[in-house]
C-alpha cells in the first residue's frame, strides 16, 4: 500500500527537523485547549447567569452588562498592557502599549471597537480600527549620509471575542497593521490573549447622574411635605 511509504517519510521528516515538530505540536496543542477552555467558560457562565436568575424569583430580574472599564495585561506576538473603556452600550475604546523584541519595537495603539452579543451579554464578538504610533527600542544602525528615522505610523484593524466572568475579563484578538511610514515591515499581523480585571462597572458620570437624581428627588419630596404643612 502506497500509505506506509508515505507515513515512513513523514516520519523520517519529523525526525529530522525535530525543534519544527515540537513547536507544532505544541501550538496545536495550545490551540485546542484554548478553544475547549473557552467553550468551558462561555457554558458555566451560562449556567452561573441562569442559576442567578432561578435564585432571584420570579418577581426580581436584573441584567447585568460587562465590563465597562477594565485593564491588564497583552500576551502573543507582541507583549504588553491593555486598558478598556466601555462608552457606549456596545461601543468601546482601548489603548494598547506593546513591544516586540524581536523587531525591537515598541507601540502605543487607539483603537475603537464595536461589541455584538452572543448567548449573554457577556460573550462578544468584537471589530474595529483606529492609529498606531511606534518607537525603536534600539536605535537602528545609519550610514553615513542616511538620516535618522522615527518609529512606525499607520492604521490598525481588530476583530476577536471577549468573556466577562465576574471580574475577569478574557479576550482572543487578530490585530493586522499597516505601516503609511517607516516600519521595519509595510504590514505587520499580530495576534494576543488578553487578561483584563473589572476595576468599574459603571462609568464615573453614570454615577453622578444617579446621585444627582437622588438629590433632586429628596428635594421635591421636601418641598410636598412642606406645602401640606
Amino acid at each position: 500500500m502506497i500509505f506506509w511509504p508515505i507515513f515512513g517519510e513523514a516520519w523520517k521528516a519529523m525526525g529530522a527537523n525535530r525543534l519544527r515538530t515540537f513547536l507544532t505540536m505544541l501550538g496545536m496543542i495550545i490551540g485546542v485547549a484554548a478553544v475547549i477552555l473557552m467553550l468551558a467558560f462561555g457554558r458555566g457562565a451560562q449556567e452561573s447567569v441562569n442559576k442567578s436568575i432561578a435564585d432571584m424569583g420570579t418577581n426580581l430580574l436584573m441584567i447585568l452588562s460587562g465590563s465597562t472599564t477594565s485593564g491588564g495585561l497583552r500576551m502573543g506576538t507582541d507583549w504588553g498592557l491593555t486598558l478598556q473603556q466601555r462608552v457606549a452600550k456596545k461601543t468601546s475604546v482601548e489603548l494598547i502599549l506593546q513591544t516586540n523584541f524581536r523587531r525591537k519595537e515598541g507601540m502605543f495603539t487607539l483603537l475603537g471597537e464595536q461589541h455584538i452579543p452572543l448567548i449573554s451579554k457577556r460573550f462578544n464578538l468584537y471589530y474595529g480600527g483606529g492609529i498606531h504610533k511606534g518607537w525603536y527600542t534600539e536605535k537602528p544602525l545609519y550610514g553615513v549620509d542616511e538620516p535618522e528615522i522615527s518609529g512606525p505610523f499607520g492604521i490598525t484593524a481588530i476583530g476577536g471575542a471577549e468573556l466577562t466572568i465576574g471580574r475577569l475579563n478574557l479576550s482572543y484578538d487578530v490585530k493586522p497593521a499597516l505601516n503609511i511610514s517607516v516600519g521595519s515591515n509595510v504590514i505587520y499581523l499580530q495576534s494576543g490573549v488578553s487578561a483584563r480585571y473589572v476595576i468599574a462597572k459603571k462609568p464615573f458620570w453614570e454615577e453622578q447622574k444617579k446621585a444627582s437624581k437622588k438629590r433632586h428627588k429628596k428635594k421635591k419630596t421636601s418641598r410636598n411635605k412642606l406645602r401640606l404643612w
